[in-house]
């Protein structure tokens, strides 16, 4: 008697091999993704970026450019060859600025910036913008920037009558259309100023503190027409209808007006 093989063949149930194709499925995309990354952090895509930047232009005329970026885009990153444009021209420019952000804050429209620091920025004269279009104040998007560093801020002679030098430092908070803004500006020949804004505009609501004060031949003095030393001191609290606050400037230590 011939002995008999039986095979038994024990097909996959459906949902077992629709688990298994979308995993690797799943899996292929993910190793799309992650070539899209390195192609985009790489020269070819550093500049497909510097490109699209130089597309971007607001309505009032802002535009951008930057000559190359280097680093990871994905974290630390320099920008080199910075221009800021108006209609005009161009009004600011660095050559380095340091970028330290986290990129994938956009997956929840939220631009996250730790750190920008920038050994030298140049104005090179006051901007002038086209007039807005209407529409909201604050962008539609949340923007947090940790820390603003400008070593040597140079201030050209077109915008205060001499060229000047100084720092700026500051931090900035956008979030569900409110704004917090720090920002310190200190010059060599004696310019000091601070500002303190709270505002929202959607819930009317408008904090501002602001300390500046200038020698005689200062840039403050050069930029409100006067020759006089000055101290202006803003504080306050309150809403864009109903603010209630006070406001003293001094020239030359004599008042030359008071708000309250």
């Amino acid at each position: 008697m011939n002995a008999e093989t039986i095979i038994v063949t024990r097909r996959a149930s459906w949902p077992r091999r629709l688990a298994s194709e979308l995993a690797a499925l799943v899996l292929a995309l993910f190793l799309l993704a992650g070539l899209g990354v390195l192609v985009l952090d790489s020269a070819p895509g550093h500049r497909f970026i510097v490109d699209r930047i130089a597309g971007i232009e607001t309505a009032t005329g802002l535009k951008i450019r930057v000559a190359r970026i280097d680093g990871s885009i994905f974290g630390r990153t320099k920008l080199r060859g910075v221009r800021v444009l108006d209609p005009q021209g161009v009004f600011l420019t660095s050559p380095e600025i340091e970028l330290d952000w986290a990129p994938l804050a956009w997956l929840y429209n939220d631009l996250h910036i730790d750190r920008i620091e920038a050994q030298k920025v140049r104005l090179e004269r006051v901007p002038k913008f086209r007039p807005g279009r209407g529409g909201p104040i604050l962008p539609g998007f949340d923007i947090e920037v940790g820390k603003l560093a400008i070593r040597r801020f140079e201030v050209g002679r077109a915008v205060g009558g001499r060229e000047r030098v100084g720092s700026v430092d500051g931090a900035a908070k956008i979030f569900a259309g409110r704004a917090m803004v720090d920002v310190k500006l200190a010059l060599v020949d004696g310019d000091r100023m601070v500002v303190r804004l709270d505002a929202e505009p959607d819930a009317n609501r408008f904090d501002l503190g602001v300390r500046a004060i200038g020698p005689s031949d200062g840039l403050l003095a050069a930029l409100s027409g006067v020759k006089r030393p000055i101290d202006l001191a803003i504080t306050g609290a309150g809403s864009w209808t109903r603010w209630r606050g006070t406001a003293q400037l001094l020239l030359a230590q004599r008042v030359a007006g008071t708000l309250a």
